[in-house]
């Protein structure tokens, strides 16, 4: 694959993400196989 990424694939959000910790309808963390961790609010 060349260049950025314009549109969502589920293989690839899914190859990358180990799991979503949900604490409530506005916060979810998402914990990535490499350890990194991004915090939608």
């Amino acid at each position: 694959m060349d260049g950025m990424v314009d549109t969502f694939d589920e293989g690839i959000w899914g190859g990358m993400v180990e799991y979503a910790t949900i604490f409530n309808k506005k916060k979810v963390v998402f914990t990535f196989k490499g350890g990194g961790e991004i915090t939608v609010c």
